[in-house]
């Protein structure tokens, strides 16, 4: 990211949380460390209100149930 941002690239990033994908190498913390990491250097952030809790740690309002697979 931070050769493409060098160059001009415009850099989206889908959030698209996985529990799964997380949960051996430390599970929500983590992603939320991860993804607040690169968020300085995404253009275009896209994601539902899950994956901005689960993968920002952002509280969503409204929001029941935790993230679940798909």
């Amino acid at each position: 990211m931070e050769a493409a941002k060098r160059h001009g690239t415009i850099i989206s990033y889908d959030l698209n949380y996985r529990d799964s994908l997380w949960k051996g190498i430390g599970g929500p913390a983590r992603a939320r460390e991860v993804n607040r990491e690169l968020a300085p250097l995404i253009d275009c952030m896209l994601g539902n209100e899950e994956d901005f809790t689960a993968a920002l740690g952002f509280e969503v309002e409204g929001l029941d149930e935790p993230p679940h697979e798909t």
